[in-house]
């Protein structure tokens, strides 16, 4: 994995994306779900100096602020990122930053994870100075992809395009982190993670029968915390620090 060339493939798809939406035609999925109205969000952070590494399945619904239409409004994010370049703009973790630069619903979402991040980070007794890293599976926008689809999505792009690998990058990422392990919430996302490969090195449980929350650890060399709750996407909530102090502890 090199991360130098990982950064400037994705800056020159986007790069060209501004020039021509339809550039993004190769990365859609086989059921056209996702979308090439929006400026792609492949990853958030710096992969050689972050504090631990979160992996999402998809960065959702684009906003207007994302918008192909607005590439010139200099009011909006799409616009920054043209002028800087996406690495440019995103290896700072803007959302997360004293700025607050982004959608506003991006960065409230981002600011709630960023609570669950810092309490993993403290039970691991991991320093919280440095940003997370953050990387998507499926880095186009989408209002209804196919979570079925995942695996073969992240397979094509290894395939078509071994510098943007993302699993590569999450192994290298999680490697290169403060706390040397990942995070993922969502249970596609360790559907997709074994599928790859990743060791159940934790099989799945519930710390508490009263409530429907499942934690899991896979990994190979290093250790990835997935968690998932029915009907729900959110991060575990502050009553959860306790048994995932004890998981940690275990099991990375």
């Amino acid at each position: 994995m090199e991360p130098s060339l990982f950064y400037s493939e994705w800056d020159r798809i986007i790069r060209e994306w501004y020039a021509n939406k339809n550039a993004l035609a190769c990365l859609m999925d086989k059921g056209q779900t996702l979308s090439m109205d929006h400026v792609p969000e492949p990853y958030y952070g710096d992969m050689d100096n972050c504090s631990i590494v979160i992996i999402n399945l998809n960065p959702g619904t684009g906003l207007l602020e994302q918008h192909w239409n607005n590439r010139n409004n200099p009011t909006m994010m799409v616009n920054e990122i043209k002028q800087t370049s996406y690495s440019g703009f995103s290896r700072s973790f803007p959302m997360l930053a004293g700025s607050g630069k982004g959608p506003a619903p991006s960065v409230k979402w981002w600011k709630r994870r960023k609570a669950w991040i810092d309490r993993i980070l403290n039970s691991a007794q991991v320093d919280k100075r440095n940003m997370p890293f953050a990387i998507e599976l499926v880095p186009l926008h989408s209002k209804s992809f196919k979570v079925a689809q995942t695996d073969g999505y992240v397979k094509k792009m290894a395939t078509n395009y071994p510098d943007l690998d993302v699993i590569e990058a999450i192994e290298y990422a999680i490697a290169h982190s403060d706390a040397k392990m990942g995070l993922a919430v969502g249970r596609p996302i360790y559907d997709v993670l074994t599928q790859k490969g990743f060791d159940i090195i934790c099989k799945p449980f519930s710390p508490d029968p009263g409530i429907k929350r499942t934690y899991a650890v896979i990994g190979r060399k290093e250790k990835i915390l997935c968690t998932w709750s029915s009907g729900s996407n959110s991060a575990p909530a502050k009553a959860f620090t306790g048994h995932e102090k004890s998981i940690i502890q275990k099991y990375i």
